[in-house]
């Protein structure tokens, strides 16, 4: 967002306001932007953590009511979670208008609770306006990084030959293991077929020695990567995407039009089944139900799809339909008319 802004606006001050010692820290400065931290921790599960996180709160709010003072903020964008709601509860006592972004089908805790007080809520998904009565929400798509949106690749033409299998930065390990239990079917029986593989670091050893112990036929076509700072490429490159369903994750994958086999993250109340099922129902993606992914599980979905070239290229043109890669800019308008009237 911060980058579309700059670019649509370059005289604008921008500044961002994340968690103190979270890894944006270093992502804002590597962009060149001043970062603000809110003594914030990441909140486990439970009564008890809740709790923590509250008494946290009233400091957090008073860092960024003075972020709001310093910077003479004219506007705010917000993207839900728990680090944005002392920044949007300060600016709505200061009278500074927020733009709130819902990344999920279903809202989240804070964009509920703060919808109504918020000037508009800019949404990723068309379903979320139903889910906040008395709210404005504008469908305007998830914004998707500069580095995926410079590089939109043209539509697919098949066959398809590079499978791309990704859970998140920090990896996710059923889909890692599910993942290597099928790669000795899934390549040898498709001698053009490529995996590349970003693990997370916490498998990357485990992912090297599956890799050594393939097939010499098979092993070279096998990349796993325990991180990588160009997730955006991978994204580009691949035909097929195995992957959880996170809304940023499934906005950028959608934008590129690619077909997917989603995952989705069984917790955090099964909100990631929520972003998933329209991209089922529009035919852009195959779900694969976590505890169900298994590596013959994975094999079959995957099969299903590579070896149909027909609904390989129906599930690209759907998701192609489905992406915004439009919804930086669209949110960039809303926060132009807000500022400029």
């Amino acid at each position: 967002m911060a980058e579309a802004l700059r670019e649509a606006e370059p005289l604008a001050a921008i500044t961002v306001v994340g968690r103190d010692g979270g890894p944006e820290a270093q992502w804002v400065a590597a962009a060149g932007l001043p970062f603000v931290g809110l003594p914030l921790r990441r909140p486990g599960a439970g009564r008890l953590a809740t709790a923590r996180l509250l008494t946290r709160l009233p400091t957090a709010y008073r860092v960024a009511a003075r972020v709001l003072r310093s910077t003479r903020a004219e506007a705010v964008v917000a993207a839900g979670g728990y680090v944005c709601l002392p920044v949007a509860l300060a600016s709505i006592r200061a009278r500074v208008p927020v733009v709130l972004l819902e990344q999920n089908a279903r809202p989240g805790r804070t964009v509920a609770r703060l919808a109504r007080r918020a000037w508009v809520v800019a949404s990723a998904y068309r379903e979320t306006q139903r889910l906040l009565p008395g709210a404005r929400v504008v469908w305007t798509g998830n914004p998707i990084r500069a580095e995926v949106a410079r590089r939109l690749p043209a539509p697919l033409v098949g066959p398809p030959t590079r499978l791309l299998v990704m859970g998140g930065s920090q990896g996710a390990h059923r889909l890692n293991a599910a993942c290597w239990e099928a790669l000795p079917s899934l390549l040898g029986g498709r001698p053009s077929l490529t995996v590349t593989h970003l693990t997370g670091r916490a498998d990357a050893d485990a992912a090297e020695r599956v890799r050594t112990g393939l097939a010499a036929g098979v092993r070279d076509r096998y990349r796993p990567l325990a991180a990588t700072d160009t997730i955006g490429s991978a994204i580009v490159a691949a035909d097929l995407v195995v992957m959880r369903a996170g809304g940023s994750s499934i906005a950028e994958v959608a934008a590129c039009g690619r077909p997917m086999v989603l995952v989705p993250y069984p917790h955090a109340g099964a909100h990631q089944l929520a972003n998933a099922r329209p991209l089922v129902e529009a035919g852009a993606a195959a779900l694969l139900a976590d505890p169900d992914c298994t590596g013959p599980a994975l094999l079959a979905a995957v099969a299903g799809i590579v070896d149909d070239p027909d609904r390989w290229a129906g599930m690209a043109a759907a998701s192609g339909a489905f992406g915004r890669p439009d919804a930086a800019g669209a949110v960039v308008a809303l926060l132009q008319s807000l500022v400029l009237g």
